[in-house]
């Protein structure tokens, strides 16, 4: 089916909304240890690298980088100084009006040294992201700067409440999450070599997609706790940062266990209130009353 032709995203929101979102329960230690889940990446954007180290120097910086810039990623052991990188990047890619070190403004337990380069020519630039530079016969390609609002990569944890044809699995599901943004990245998690539908999906939510005629760019459905997937007509269980809290009671997201609606139908057999079990009654016994199980 196709959404667009058949099931406006109203509808398929309201659906969402008011199902449970199933997670798997926790499992014990003992059998964590014996069966832990192994990690299977199945798709890998061939920029997701770079994306990843735009977005981690805005964060580092806390502010948006410099318009038409370049990001270079070295092992911090590489050079004795960082002076030494600049003198390599300008002589191997052209003249440079600055450099901002966006390492110093991170912690130090890091592993690399990342730099914010500004060329004067833009042949410069576009050597560096095409080209970049090599040391010991080592290459380092310069990632273009992104604007801050561009720094939408977010990740995913889903569960896929349904056994997909493992032949077309893979375009069946990027097909799927292209409403919601472009996929940078797929990883599957096996159970003993098995696998149980439990998925991990990089996405850049501010990438739009085309629309059914092919000549239009749609802005992307957000994110929710249950992910409409087109391919297979059903939704799956998601989470990531910033998710509506899941409640305890109903299992349906956007409330905590104490507004929950279904909770507040139910009388408590032990006070006759309304809105808890008696389990969690705080009401206080009487001294002539006797709880049943101290009768028996």
């Amino acid at each position: 089916m196709s959404t667009q032709d058949h099931v406006s995203w109203s509808t398929v929101a309201s659906r969402g909304a008011s199902k449970k979102v199933l997670r798997p329960l926790p499992v014990s230690a003992e059998t964590d240890s014996q069966f832990k889940l192994k990690s299977n990446t199945l798709f890998h954007h061939p920029e997701l690298d770079y994306q990843i180290m735009v977005r981690q120097a805005a964060s580092i910086v806390k502010q948006a980088l410099t318009p038409g810039s370049v990001l270079f990623s070295f092992p911090a052991s590489l050079f004795k100084h960082r002076t030494e990188a600049y003198e390599l990047i300008e002589a191997q890619c052209g003249a440079v009006q600055g450099f901002r070190p966006i390492s110093n403004y991170g912690t130090r337990s890091a592993g690399e040294f990342m730099v914010e380069v500004k060329f004067v020519m833009p042949t410069s630039t576009t050597k560096a992201i095409t080209h970049g530079v090599s040391y010991k016969n080592l290459l380092f390609k310069g990632s273009p700067s992104v604007p801050s609002g561009n720094n939408t990569l977010v990740h995913v944890k889903m569960t896929l409440l349904r056994i997909p044809d493992k032949d077309t699995f893979l375009a069946d599901l990027k097909r799927s999450l292209r409403y919601y943004g472009e996929v940078y990245q797929v990883k599957e998690y096996t159970c003993g070599g098995y696998f149980e539908g439990e998925l991990s999906v990089i996405l850049d939510i501010s990438a739009g997609y085309i629309d059914a005629s092919g000549d239009k760019t749609m802005p992307v459905q957000p994110l929710s706790n249950s992910l409409y997937l087109e391919q297979w007509d059903c939704f799956a269980a998601a989470s990531y940062k910033g998710a509506a809290p899941v409640c305890h009671w109903c299992k349906v997201a956007g409330h905590m266990r104490k507004d929950c609606p279904e909770l507040a139908k139910r009388v408590c057999f032990k006070c006759n209130g309304r809105g808890h079990t008696a389990k969690f009654c705080k009401t206080k016994k009487t001294s002539d009353s006797i709880d049943l199980h101290e009768y028996l």
